[in-house]
């Protein structure tokens, strides 16, 4: 499973992968992440994972794919940089990129108490991405969530993940 999360900086993106490689190691999964270009060159999400024993390998955009092929983990997340029309990344490119690395699934990384037309706006920057499902980060500063509530019926993408701290992360319950 190889699974991605992108969106624009401060969404949470590198917490989440975080939270998530750890939560599927303590599990007793091999884990791997990877951190595209990486303003810190990945110092971030490996001082978040800590102690977890999940192997970080910071890369550039065009290493990706030759980088993946070569990944013989169970789970492998992604950490994108930030995808936004100011980032240092072009989003043409790191589309490309992604297309050619054989994801199962990208996440849009939605912080909980977004203004919905601008969630909206902000899929539709990142549609050439590719997102297929919904991440809520930040949700315990707020309860409201109907921005990525409202992406998720305007498109049919799940909501997959709501992440409610730092440490906390669930698949998200549809009664919740």
């Amino acid at each position: 499973r190889r699974l991605a999360v992108i969106g624009p900086a401060g969404t949470g993106k590198t917490a989440a992968v975080a939270r998530i490689a750890a939560a599927h190691a303590a599990a007793g999964q091999d884990v791997a992440c990877f951190t595209v270009d990486p303003v810190d060159g990945g110092a971030s999400l490996r001082a978040l994972l800590g102690e977890s024993g999940v192997k970080v390998e910071a890369i550039s955009c065009d290493q990706l794919a030759v980088s993946l092929l070569g990944e013989n983990a169970a789970f492998v997340l992604i950490d994108t940089p930030s995808a936004s029309s100011g980032s240092p990344i072009d989003i043409e490119t790191l589309a490309a990129t992604l297309n050619t690395a054989g994801l199962d699934e990208i996440h849009l990384a939605v912080r909980a108490g977004t203004a919905s037309p601008a969630a909206v706006e902000m899929l539709e920057r990142l549609r050439p991405l590719g997102p297929n499902r919904i991440l809520v980060t930040a949700a315990a500063d707020t309860s409201y969530i109907g921005a990525a509530v409202d992406v998720a019926i305007r498109t049919a993408m799940p909501i997959h993940y709501v992440a409610e701290t730092v440490i906390d992360l669930a698949p998200a319950d549809p009664r919740a």
